[in-house]
């Protein structure tokens, strides 16, 4: 294996991981910002009707 994977996964395994993860990668961003509404209309509409298609464009 690589020496590289090898220290990763040993990193993965200490207790410290998460916060340290968490430090860097934050899931709570300030700012929230709201989501437009007719956007999310659309997005439910799409997913009702099974338009795949929009639904992902």
């Amino acid at each position: 294996m690589n020496r590289w994977i090898e220290l990763s996964i040993e990193y993965a395994n200490q207790s410290s991981y998460l916060d340290d993860l968490f430090q860097v990668y934050p899931t709570i961003p300030e700012g929230i910002r709201e989501i437009n509404k007719e956007i999310w209309n659309n997005v439910e509409r799409f997913f009702d009707s099974k338009d795949n298609y929009n639904l992902i464009r």
